[in-house]
């Protein structure tokens, strides 16, 4: 997640590393990161220059503007006043344009998720994670999926050990119960 302060002569705050998803079936234990594929047409590219173009334009435009600071990345509209604005993702939003995609409260001095395109708070990003079937805790980092189950790896066991499976060999008893196979046999 992300954390950002509404002053805009701060320096911007540092992102913590982005989430990686992983995938597991019974068959295979071995984690593989999922890909994000993002191909960009030269339409798009045009499109987004043509943007940056009237932005800087209009940034030139009202410079002798007082108290200007720029121009919100979602509305596109003057920000006049520092206290009005505030600097994420790399970009200048109003405070009051800089929300979250789901409760639509604002996001400043607060942290938040941007995955996908889409900018959450805390909770409602939480709310779109799977849960482990264990635990019940929401599945933040990697996630095992075994046996049409979601799982925490550390919360992956042997039910008759305990010894956690995350990458090791397992079977299921006829019960269904998942197994070492040390415990198996």
């Amino acid at each position: 997640h992300y954390f950002i302060q509404s002053n805009l002569r701060s320096d911007p705050a540092m992102p913590i590393p982005a989430l990686q998803l992983f995938t597991a079936t019974s068959e295979d234990v071995n984690f593989v990161p999922a890909q994000e594929t993002k191909e960009t047409a030269p339409a798009d590219m045009e499109k987004e220059v043509d943007d940056l173009t009237e932005m800087m334009m209009r940034c030139l435009e009202n410079a002798d503007v007082e108290n200007f600071v720029g121009l919100c990345a979602k509305c596109k509209e003057n920000i006049i006043g520092h206290e009005n604005g505030c600097k994420a993702l790399g970009a200048l939003y109003h405070v009051n344009c800089f929300v979250c995609q789901k409760c639509r409260e604002p996001l400043v001095k607060k942290p938040f998720y941007h995955t996908d395109g889409l900018t959450y708070c805390e909770q409602d990003y939480l709310d779109t994670l799977e849960k482990c079937d264990v635990c019940n805790d929401h599945i933040k980092e990697r996630i095992l999926r075994a046996v049409e189950k979601r799982y925490h790896p550390e919360c992956f066991k042997c039910s008759a050990c305990a010894s956690c499976l995350d990458g090791v060999p397992f079977t299921l008893d006829s019960d269904n119960n998942v197994l070492c196979v040390q415990c198996y046999n």
